[in-house]
């Protein structure tokens, strides 16, 4: 996967997570449409529904040897928006609320320019839940979740594909989920701060780098992005 160098956001540093704001009448329409889908998928085959509650992600969805990379540029930065936790927990299963939604595997690969894997670095994940909130300040920390990459530079947790949500200027944020890599816990150590879109969602702008922005894998189990983050 090839980044560029990117200093923007989708309009700030800070923009992309600005609002708070529940669900209304759009949001409501997105998740019924979500779980109207998954219904109907029900009732076709057993085998097509995702499971259920925080189940980390198995050895299959996480998929298996990465293809060669050849990196020219380092991975897309992009602002960290207003909600970090410098005490999220160490875990590979992010739903902790066991909600119902669409399953979203994330099988990550950290980078040097040169090819080589970056051991042991700490890479964070972070997105809202299916009220369309994050859980920045909750003891369970919904949502919320890292891991150290392995010898190999990869990571992979289990979560659930989130949602577009208001932005408190009459539009919607695109669905996005962030990603950050550093050596622990705090916001000003942090390497990386990047997002991570969706090519299907109809609210991408002009402002959102393409390189940023994936079409899931489909697995029996849900859907899964692959993607090398690659540090100077």
């Amino acid at each position: 996967m090839k980044f560029l160098l990117l200093l923007a956001c989708t309009s700030s540093p800070k923009s992309t997570d600005d609002s708070q704001a529940p669900l209304d009448s759009v949001g409501d329409s997105l998740t019924d449409s979500k779980a109207d889908s998954e219904n109907d998928s029900a009732v076709d085959s057993e085998d097509s529904v995702p499971p259920g509650g925080n189940l980390p992600p198995s050895a299959e969805e996480c998929g298996g040897t990465f293809p060669a990379v050849d990196p020219m540029a380092t991975t897309i930065p992009q602002g960290a928006g207003p909600y970090w936790r410098e005490d999220t927990p160490e875990r590979d299963a992010l739903n902790v609320w066991e909600e119902a939604g669409s399953r979203l595997i994330l099988s990550l690969r950290l980078m040097d320019l040169n090819g080589n894997p970056l051991v042991g670095k700490r890479l964070t994940v972070w997105a809202v839940g299916l009220d369309t909130r994050y859980d920045f300040e909750g003891a369970e920390a919904n949502g919320y979740g890292w891991q150290a990459s392995d010898t190999e530079g990869r990571i992979c947790v289990s979560m659930n594909r989130p949602l577009p949500y208001f932005n408190g200027n009459g539009g919607l944020n695109p669905a996005h989920i962030h990603l950050s890599v550093g050596d622990d816990e705090i916001e000003a150590n942090q390497t990386l701060f990047t997002q991570y879109y969706f090519s299907d969602d109809e609210w991408l702008t002009e402002f959102i780098p393409p390189e940023l922005t994936f079409t899931p894998e489909v697995l029996a189990t849900g859907e899964r992005i692959r993607s090398d983050i690659v540090l100077p």
